[in-house]
């Protein structure tokens, strides 16, 4: 068997040898989605290309990969870029999310180490900025490092000195903190006794928690120069106004679009910003931003970019619909999409998916067994904290608005399933508008917080059991507020019980070109390879003798319910393939009629 040929792991300083296969197995496992077998050389799929033979040679002692298809070889850092179409440091703290250790930290490290504290001065945990403004945290645990802040308080930064200061500066982020802080300590301002902080995640992110800390002092807020930053900075004030001994906004002259307070002390002394301070008049709900400007955009203030999938033409940023009868396949089709989105690899073989996500499942009409035995079913087995789920057997519904979905939802930023949707409706009619609306603000709710995207499981009316043609009216039960709020909405229709085959149509596209109607089988290629098999649409006169043979009794309406073939026509059809109908039964003739 050939083997890949580069420097093991892409690390100069590669961990112990037995750590570093733990870790090149994890990492496989990770994108590949695959129960890995026990020894080092496999054969594995290629999520490169349409990979049926198994043509991606992987040592999983030292990370080393090769497809024989010519895809490309490597290590860990190759596969990443190539994975994730991104660069060689972007590369590196992929690798470190998915392992929970930075192994790459030696190849040029992190910019700049951010310690949050608590009022003892005690360091909570890190935040690393790496080149390309990107992101880690990281907390002290025994025995190392854990890299995320599950469950960790987030206090102001540099909150210590705040505590003892009598005026104080808000910037947006940690650099501009740290360039005022030094900036005004090299200028020996003993007068006064200032202090800089900003809260942890950025713009948009204020905790009123935060305000109390402000209570009797001065205060001035630096924006940035956008919308994001001006939104934040009257969002501080209007918090501040009634506890500070006076709040000022600070719109600094000379900026760029985006530029901050570091920008302008590149050109600029801190008495040049203290002059812009003292010009400044105190802000107060009169000088504000009208509150209806704020929730307004002129067209310049639109944001700016391609509409953007993260399912290349099937699964667009926002609120996305799965819809059918039950036994539809709709928890298996959202699966599938699950499975793209965790490894990265192509939908069906066909749908491109431009990166991986995190995933949080709720699902509280399944219990702990049954929804494991699907997981296990997809090979849905070894995503760790990156797949999380809840079950009925978890506990009871947990609203959507509930602090424990909101946290994990900021902390995870994943796409989030909800199966099915209803379920986290309080709604006692789902024909009413009101009810559902409260729905629909809670899953904008967590798109604000961080979703990547909300997939949306929901039955269809039964009358669409009789309908020959799907459409968004007859795809989701209920008002049409739901239809309206959707991104993106798609019917699926089970054809055949017994093999899972299921027509897949989008019935709304908000914005892009929906892909065309398609139709997928899930036995028994599910239980042998761990997803559905794209099959070529079966013709209404194939369906037809499939349902003769399989019901000879079967009557003229369950026949066009079961093939399109309208009821008038189905004798007519039946007698082109050489069947007739004799006392209630068909039975096959000799002849066909041409």
């Amino acid at each position: 068997m050939a083997t890949a040929t580069a420097t093991a792991v892409n690390s100069t300083q590669a961990p112990k040898l037995d750590a570093q296969a733990k870790y090149c197995r994890q990492f496989f496992a990770h994108h590949l989605g695959a129960s890995l077998p026990k020894r080092d050389q496999v054969l594995l799929h290629c999520p490169f290309h349409d990979d049926r033979s198994a043509s991606l040679s992987v040592n999983l002692k030292d990370g080393l990969w090769n497809c024989h298809a010519g895809c490309g070889q490597g290590g860990l850092i190759d596969f990443e870029m190539k994975r994730s179409n991104c660069d060689r440091e972007t590369a590196k703290l992929n690798i470190a999310r998915i392992l929970g250790v930075d192994l790459f930290r030696s190849n040029g490290g992190p910019e700049a180490v951010y310690q949050y504290r608590d009022a003892q001065g005690t360091v909570l945990f890190e935040k690393l900025r790496y080149p390309g403004k990107k992101f880690m945290q990281r907390r002290q645990t025994q025995g190392g490092y854990t890299w995320n802040l599950d469950g960790v308080n987030k206090p102001l930064y540099h909150l210590p000195e705040v505590l003892t200061a009598n005026e104080l500066f808000v910037c947006e982020g940690e650099k501009d903190t740290d360039k005022l802080t030094a900036e005004i300590s090299a200028s020996n301002l003993s007068d006064v006794h200032f202090a800089v902080t900003c809260n942890f995640g950025g713009a948009g992110q204020w905790d009123d928690t935060y305000n109390v800390y402000f209570a009797g002092k001065k205060v001035v807020v630096l924006p940035d120069n956008d919308d994001s930053g001006q939104r934040h900075a009257e969002r501080i004030a209007a918090a501040l106004h009634p506890l500070a001994a006076g709040v000022k906004v600070v719109k600094l002259p000379g900026l760029q679009e985006k530029g901050d307070v570091s920008d302008y002390l590149h050109a600029h002394s801190v008495s040049d910003l203290l002059g812009e301070v003292a010009r400044t008049p105190l802000w107060s709900p009169s000088t504000a931003v009208p509150i209806w400007r704020s929730v307004l955009k002129s067209y310049d203030e639109l944001e700016k970019g391609e509409f953007e999938f993260l399912i290349d033409k099937f699964l667009p940023h926002g609120i996305t619909f799965f819809a059918g009868l039950p036994g539809a396949g709709k928890t298996w089709l959202a699966l599938s999409a699950v499975k793209a989105l965790l490894t990265g690899n192509n939908m069906l073989h066909n749908f491109r998916v431009p990166r991986s996500f995190p995933v949080v499942y709720l699902i509280p009409e399944a219990g702990d067994i049954s929804f494991r035995t699907r997981l296990e079913a997809m090979r849905l087995t070894g995503f760790k904290d990156r797949l999380l789920c809840r079950t009925m057997k978890t506990g009871p519904t947990l609203a959507l608005s509930s602090p424990e979905i909101k946290d994990a939802i900021r902390a995870l930023m994943p796409v989030v399933v909800l199966d099915t949707a209803i379920r986290f409706s309080n709604a006692e009619d789902e024909n009413s508008a009101a009810q559902n609306r409260e729905l629909v603000n809670e899953m904008f709710s967590l798109l604000s917080l961080g979703a990547e995207a909300i997939i949306a499981i929901h039955h269809s009316p039964k009358s669409s059991a009789n309908s020959t043609d799907a459409t968004l009216e007859n795809t989701l039960r209920g008002t049409g507020d739901l239809g309206a709020v959707a991104d993106a909405v798609y019917s699926l229709r089970c054809e055949d019980q017994k093999n899972l085959s299921i027509l897949v149509q989008c019935v709304k596209p908000r914005d892009f070109e929906p892909p065309l109607p398609f139709h997928i089988q899930g036995r028994p290629y599910i239980n042998d390879l761990g997803d559905f098999a794209v099959i070529e649409p079966v013709s209404e006169e194939e369906k037809l003798a499939r349902a003769l043979v399989d019901n000879p009794s079967a009557s003229l309406r369950d026949l066009a319910g079961l093939t399109g073939i309208s009821k008038s026509n189905v004798t007519a059809a039946a007698a082109r393939l050489g069947w007739k109908q004799v006392d209630g039964l068909w039975v096959q003739g000799k002849t066909i009629v041409q």
